[in-house]
């Protein structure tokens, strides 16, 4: 009921322009339905929808095989597919955890308001959530958007105790191309008390980048991606 109700806004008052970029209409109404489980079950509903749209993703072999914005697409039987859905719900997902929910909401809002009663591109969204976040995010639509895939993630971490940093240690793998990653880490300390950190890792295969956290000592446990952010596969080493 929520993904339908979510068409009224995006699907039905904004259409999607060319069907290529139908993601505006599916991966919307995918993603709002699972804000609205956050909404009235919370947290840990959100959590679990955003868990399952990935384990779809990971599975369906349009994944590795088609972008989400699939220009080549000449059949429209094959127009609606896991891509557009969950895939491009779960980007959407990344996307606020990338701008913050201030942009994001800010971004949907006047996207919804610019073209509302007529037709729209991806290329339209961008500009509002660029304006909204003063970020410039062609490098994630591309990445994401543009291009088959997911990540294959290897992580890590080691304590220097003489510089007093945590570093991160991070290796992709070669099915695919390296992507650009925010991953969110959760850092027990020697107390007990646990902070949520972001860290930008690089396009490249291998990375060792320092955690912004101050710590006096070695941390008790480091955890990935607790709050379901990354579109891909991860190993702790």
């Amino acid at each position: 009921i929520a993904h339908e109700t979510a068409h009224q806004w995006f699907g039905d008052a904004v259409t999607t322009r060319e069907w290529p970029h139908v993601w505006l209409s599916e991966g919307f109404a995918t993603y709002f339905a699972a804000v609205w489980a956050e909404r009235s079950r919370g947290d840990s509903a959100m959590l679990d929808e955003v868990r399952r749209m990935r384990e779809t993703v990971l599975k369906a072999s349009v994944t590795v095989e088609k972008p989400v914005i699939d220009e080549t697409l000449s059949d429209l039987r094959f127009v609606l597919n896991s891509n557009v859905y969950q895939k491009a719900g779960f980007v959407l997902h990344m996307l606020r955890h990338e701008v913050g929910d201030s942009a994001f909401y800010s971004a949907v809002r006047a996207f919804y308001a610019r073209h509302r009663h007529g037709n729209a591109l991806t290329a339209d969204f961008i500009r509002e959530v660029e304006g909204s976040s003063k970020k410039q995010l062609d490098w994630f639509f591309d990445q994401w958007m543009r291009r088959p895939g997911y990540a294959d993630l290897t992580v890590g971490w080691r304590w220097e105790a003489g510089r007093k940093a945590l570093l991160l240690t991070a290796t992709q793998g070669t099915r695919f191309p390296p992507y650009r990653l925010n991953l969110s880490v959760d850092v027990t300390d020697a107390r007990g008390r646990v902070q949520r950190i972001r860290v930008t890792l690089p396009a490249a295969r291998v990375a060792t980048v320092p955690v912004p956290i101050t710590l006096e000592g070695a941390p008790q446990r480091v955890l990935f991606d607790p709050d379901a952010t990354l579109l891909g596969t991860l190993t702790v080493r």
